[in-house]
């Protein structure tokens, strides 16, 4: 593992390395100021928290991705930045960024850090439980989602047309029926076997092979985050139980993730309607940047202030009419679309920062990002207290790690309770049936 001021002093080499690679290639010094500020918020974040697997280096990953990858590209070719919105800029787009996530990130890690009951952390003991009953769970619960996954090719026409409508199954699934929904929930929990399977077997080659196929059904249907979720556990048991790696290696494995769903969205397009566009014009993953710029153009002057409205449930702000308009539809994203972007087919997520954001400017964003980061803090140490109760820290902890990137990537606080909350009920409840029932009295 790399020490801290290795760390550091890899990455100044780095950005040094970098910015003279730049400089003979007559690269102007706006892509160099911006590499040196992210790598910047990279040390900083390096310097906060060791542990990679933590709820702060999700949030750092998160800005990586929307808000460095396609700003940077048109810094890097010196090209006017082309963003959706019909508003007229009043600051650069560049510079919007910057203050952004400045003032996103910034009070975020300050209330990550305040918290000080994290430095009184205390291990709980381990847990038992029945090794056969867990395999015969870990069974029943991968026969489930083998079922689940027919049904939904035989509901849909075949495997050759589900790949046809990968992008079109989001909307579908909400407008089917009651089985098709429970089917595909059962496609989401296709982490949950081999993470069972993990705490019996560890890195085996049985338990590489069953999360195998299960990637191999999730890539039928062209769902990134389920197939993502199956690497998770791997990864929580390799750094927590086996060897932890350095924030550095911990970048490169994110950059391969990355690289695999835009390789998994490269694919989806080549086999639908909308063969021939580019990744950037066919998924909104990178127009993520594109909405908030819109947002910090348009609240404040043509559009007020949410003023925390969007953590009120839909249904009550609907019965008093206080909707505002982002009611419409069944995501917020998809509201802000209709609004600034009509003609594109799918929702565009703000982000939880960007929501922040929609409350009431900079003022509310720097204040529900500090205390956005004390809440994570606390979760992620009362995950932490409970790292010797394996069952429990194999199966919950990589829910967590899904949940929380969904959740900081899309933003919409209530879509994202409701919907994560029935995969949560779902994996607590066989934590909870494998930890109180026993066939005898051999325990993990």
């Amino acid at each position: 593992m790399l020490k801290n001021n290795s760390v550091i002093f890899f990455g100044i080499f780095i950005f040094f390395l970098f910015a003279s690679g730049l400089y003979f290639a007559e690269v102007n010094l706006n892509i160099l100021l911006w590499c040196f500020f992210w790598i910047s918020l990279f040390l900083l974040t390096s310097k906060v928290e060791k542990i990679v697997l933590s709820p702060i280096w999700i949030v750092f990953f998160y800005f990586i991705t929307y808000f460095f990858i396609r700003p940077g590209f048109y810094l890097l070719n010196e090209a006017q930045p082309f963003t959706f919105n019909l508003y007229q800029f009043e600051i650069d787009p560049i510079l919007s960024t910057f203050l952004f996530v400045s003032l996103a990130y910034l009070p975020f890690v300050f209330g990550y850090t305040v918290y000080s009951g994290f430095k009184d952390q205390k291990k709980l003991n381990g847990e038992s439980y029945s090794e056969s009953f867990l395999i015969l769970i870990a069974i029943m619960v991968e026969i489930a989602i083998i079922t689940s996954g027919l049904i939904l090719i035989i509901n849909f026409g075949g495997i050759s047309n589900i790949i046809s409508i990968q992008s079109a199954l989001v909307k579908a699934i909400p407008e089917s029926g009651y089985i098709i929904k429970l089917a595909f929930i059962f496609i989401l929990l296709s982490f949950l076997p081999p993470a069972l399977m993990l705490v019996r077997y560890g890195l085996k080659l049985k338990v590489f092979l069953l999360a195998a196929f299960n990637i191999l059904l999730c890539l039928i249907f062209g769902r990134r985050l389920a197939i993502i979720s199956i690497f998770v556990p791997f990864a929580v048991y390799y750094y927590f139980y086996k060897k932890r790696f350095s924030a550095f290696t911990g970048l490169i494995m994110y950059i391969f993730a990355l690289l695999l769903l835009t390789s998994i969205v490269a694919f989806r397009i080549s086999n639908s309607a909308e063969a021939g566009k580019s990744i950037v014009e066919e998924t909104a993953e990178f127009f993520v940047w594109d909405m908030v710029i819109t947002l910090i153009n348009s609240y404040g002057n043509d559009e007020s202030f949410r003023f925390g409205l969007d953590f009120i449930p839909k249904q009550l702000l609907l019965f008093w009419g206080l909707d505002g308009g982002l009611s419409e539809f069944p995501s917020i994203g998809e509201s802000l679309v209709s609004k600034y972007f009509p003609i594109f087919s799918a929702g565009i997520p703000m982000g939880i920062f960007g929501l922040f954001y929609m409350q009431g400017g900079f003022v509310t964003l720097i204040f529900l990002s500090f205390f956005f980061g004390i809440f994570c803090k606390y979760i992620f140490k009362y995950l932490l207290e409970r790292i010797n109760r394996k069952l429990f820290f194999l199966t919950i902890f990589p829910f967590f790690i899904i949940t929380f990137f969904h959740f900081v990537r899309v933003g919409d606080f209530w879509l994202i309770i409701i919907s994560q909350g029935r995969i949560f009920l779902a994996i607590y409840l066989v934590y909870y049936i494998i930890n109180r029932f026993r066939f005898n009295k051999s325990y993990g």
